[in-house]
């Protein structure tokens, strides 16, 4: 998997780094949007906001067919059929409850050498460095022009 191409989108000058990035998805290579808000003061962490826009591309066999023999990822063949409405339903909400699942998990230490986001309070001491609060935010979107990654549920179909 390649790295995700990247759109600055806000700079912030006295920290010289970006403060927002829109992700650009490629073929092979995922992307997101992220939103830096740093902090001000020595008493709050900075936050860090991902967006991950998923499509999920339900498949339904073509042409009325009752089933469909599909590889999976590792090129494993398997039989699919058509989801009902209340299927599909089920397995959305049970992707969005594991989606949230890790959201609000995920801290970030800044390293020794990277200063830039250190908070200082003028005339009370040395800096602070905060650490950064990582909030993912997975929305799942109606199609795959409006994602950063689509979901297919096999790689090819036999």
């Amino acid at each position: 998997m390649k790295p995700p191409n990247f759109t600055p989108a806000q700079w912030d000058n006295n920290a010289k780094v970006y403060l927002k990035l829109q992700g650009a998805p490629g073929p092979d290579n995922i992307a997101f949007d992220s939103v830096l808000k740093p902090s001000h003061t020595p008493a709050y962490n900075h936050v860090l906001e991902i967006q991950l826009k998923i499509f999920l591309d339900k498949f339904n066999p073509p042409f009325g067919s009752s089933a469909w023999v599909v590889l999976d990822w590792n090129k494993r063949p398997f039989v699919v059929g058509p989801w009902n409405h209340a299927e599909w339903v089920v397995f959305v909400q049970n992707f969005q409850r594991q989606a949230n699942m890790w959201n609000d998990k995920f801290w970030l230490t800044p390293i020794g050498n990277f200063d830039r986001l250190d908070v200082s309070l003028p005339g009370r001491g040395p800096d602070m460095r905060p650490n950064v609060y990582c909030h993912l935010n997975v929305e799942l979107v109606g199609s795959a022009a409006q994602a950063h990654k689509t979901i297919r549920p096999f790689s090819e179909i036999i």
